[in-house]
């Protein structure tokens, strides 16, 4: 497993997460992800994982919390009554990451 790179043709990162009747998804642009040292580039190494919680879980550690906050800003919420276009401008390229609790 090796992160992904700033020269990967990626413009978002999705992450598509579940847990009982709740679901939604993390969007994540590539720039925020390289400013976050995500995404390995000549500066730096990336990571190979990318921890989220979501909006309804309780994490009690001050990292899980401050990891929480920052990323809370890029959840959508999604149910079968909603339907959310135009998120992704035409033409980039979206890696999409599945995640079930």
């Amino acid at each position: 497993i090796k992160p992904y790179n700033e020269t990967d043709l990626i413009d978002f990162l999705m992450i598509y997460s579940v847990k009982n009747d709740c679901f939604g998804f993390f969007i994540f642009q590539k720039k925020l992800l390289l400013e976050k040292h995500v995404f390995s580039s000549k500066k730096n190494r990336g990571k190979q994982s990318l921890r989220v919680y979501l909006p309804w879980d309780k994490p009690t550690s001050k990292q899980a919390i401050r990891t929480q906050m920052w990323k809370s800003d890029y959840f959508v919420k999604f149910d079968n009554r909603c339907f959310v276009q135009g998120m992704v401008p035409a033409g980039c390229v979206i890696t999409p990451l599945v995640t079930q609790f």
